[in-house]
């Protein structure tokens, strides 16, 4: 019982924390796109940033496919479920730091 509901809870929070995800990434890349259409980020800022971007999507989908690997046996182990919460920390705290980036070239270029 226990078992089924460790993997409950990290589907729960897998779901809500992906919407979340998702929206963050859309606006980031709405903002990037506004700046660089605007002018406001050159060429090299705007390729920087975009590769922040990709680093943060890369980061996303490496933690989506462990996911995906701790539960294929039906268990998840203590250290799966550690690794997964790492994963997820060092995703957030990757996107936080490039949303920084984003908002303060935003900022710079006004």
């Amino acid at each position: 019982m226990l078992k089924v509901s460790i993997i409950s809870l990290i589907l729960i929070f897998s779901f809500v924390a992906n919407a979340g995800y998702e929206r963050r990434q859309k606006i980031q890349n709405q903002r990037i796109e506004k700046n660089i259409s605007s002018g406001n980020l050159n060429e090299a800022e705007a390729a920087r940033l975009q590769k922040g971007q990709a680093k943060v999507e890369e980061k996303a989908q490496n933690f989506e496919a462990n996911k995906e690997e701790a539960k294929s046996d039906g268990v998840v182990t203590r250290d799966e479920k550690k690794q997964l919460v790492r994963q997820r920390t060092s995703v957030k705290r990757t996107q936080n730091r490039q949303s920084e980036r984003v908002k303060h070239n935003s900022d710079d270029n006004k």
